[in-house]
């Protein structure tokens, strides 16, 4: 394997631990005994994410379509994290 390609996928394992990571903990601060109360909770986690990634401008040197792709791939990624927590 290549340095280069070895690169790739040592970033592409770091990511996965990552979100793995979060899930593990967001899952820990959302539990709660009632399921109801819990999905709450994740629901308002999501939800503060979410409105934290669209409410503003990440990448100014970037154009408005990279901006707005960015943001709808990260808010993607944090309903995919939320949706993988059962309660």
């Amino acid at each position: 394997m290549d340095q280069r390609r070895q690169n790739q996928l040592d970033g592409a394992a770091a990511l996965i631990a990552l979100q793995e990571l979060l899930r593990l903990v967001i899952s820990e601060m959302c539990y709660d005994p009632d399921p109801e109360k819990c999905r709450q909770r994740i629901s308002r986690v999501e939800e503060a994410a979410v409105n934290g990634i669209t409410g503003r401008r990440h990448f100014p040197q970037a154009s408005e379509e990279d901006e707005e792709y960015t943001k709808e791939s990260a808010s993607a990624l944090v309903s995919k994290i939320m949706a993988s927590i059962q309660p």
